[in-house]
């Protein structure tokens, strides 16, 4: 939509959260978004809910009002005066243009390893309008969110949870739910090693989803946690089996991938089949999910870790002082 400039938060947009910065007036409708690091400092707030209870639950409101967002949002329509300039909003929009430029750069990379943004685009080609996906926690939370536009599809994710492993469980219940449909389990290798015996339920009762690893040997997203705050990366390298060879001794259908020109073909053929398959994607383990705005906190914890590993790792050779 021409006025949506992305979403809030570490997966945010860049444009929202310049908004976010310089806005002066916020209205919150039918939520209590509770990472309120992301929201105006300084700016006059409205909060909308239908339960007074929310109001102000997590974020310093103005003005509250109790009742239904849709009635409530009417009546500012028929009652608030039209605001003629259009400039800020006439600025985001352009910074939402050069966002989205940007991604699609990132989806167009033919590089090996594979970028995990490449494999988002893939998805979409062959996604259905209806189709579900269920995505796991990590990194592959950010790719997905970021790179798969969505239309009609349903997505769901453990967003308050963060339930590791979560992804293959999830679209074993959206098939057996809505049979007709595609169904997508969208997940890392440490989610899906965390729950990848259920896929032996899949096949056992007929249930023909499309499991989607992507493959960098990495619970990455930790290792990316551990790095921003300054610390060398310890403890997340896995040691994964060949997932598409699990796949078919399971009785699934299993694919492997590891070039940008294997990756389409993959998701065509896994799409056609009556049977569960896993596509297994090897992608690139240094691809770092960045935020819309790196902090200088963000940025001072990677130099620290960059710096530790020169010395505490013996990657440099010093001089004997």
């Amino acid at each position: 939509h021409p006025l949506c400039i992305g979403g809030l938060g570490l997966i945010g947009t860049k444009p929202s959260y310049e908004a976010m910065k310089h806005a002066d007036t916020l209205i919150m409708v039918g939520t209590s978004y509770p990472f309120t690091g992301f929201l105006p400092e300084k700016a006059k707030t409205i909060h909308i809910d239908t339960d007074p209870a929310q109001i102000g639950k997590r974020y310093v409101t103005d003005i509250g009002l109790a009742g239904d967002a849709d009635k409530t949002l009417k009546w500012f329509i028929e009652n608030v005066e039209k605001h003629e300039d259009h400039s800020f909003l006439e600025h985001h929009q352009e910074m939402m243009k050069k966002w989205e430029e940007k991604l699609h750069n990132q989806e167009d990379d033919t590089s090996t390893p594979i970028k995990p943004q490449r494999v988002m685009h893939a998805l979409q080609q062959v996604a259905h309008d209806d189709a579900i996906l269920s995505v796991d926690v990590g990194n592959v939370t950010v790719w997905t969110a970021r790179h798969f536009r969505m239309t009609n599809q349903q997505f769901i994710i453990s967003s308050w949870l963060a339930t590791l492993g979560c992804g293959l469980p999830g679209a074993l219940a959206g098939k057996i739910a809505f049979p007709d449909k595609q169904v997508f389990a969208v997940c890392g290798d440490g989610g899906f090693g965390m729950t990848m015996n259920d896929f032996v339920t899949a096949v056992k009762y007929k249930l023909p989803i499309v499991v989607v690893v992507l493959n960098n040997n990495k619970i990455a997203m930790i290792k990316f946690e551990q790095e921003v705050m300054g610390n060398i990366e310890f403890g997340t390298d896995l040691t994964n089996p060949d997932f598409a060879k699990y796949a078919e001794a399971c009785g699934g259908i299993g694919y492997r991938v590891e070039n940008v020109d294997e990756l389409l073909p993959a998701f065509e053929n896994a799409v056609k089949q009556n049977r569960p398959c896993i596509i297994d994607i090897v992608v690139d383990a240094n691809e770092a999910p960045m935020p819309a705005k790196i902090t200088f906190g963000q940025a001072a914890g990677y130099t620290k870790h960059m710096i530790k590993e020169l010395f505490e790792e013996g990657k440099i050779d010093l001089p004997p002082l």
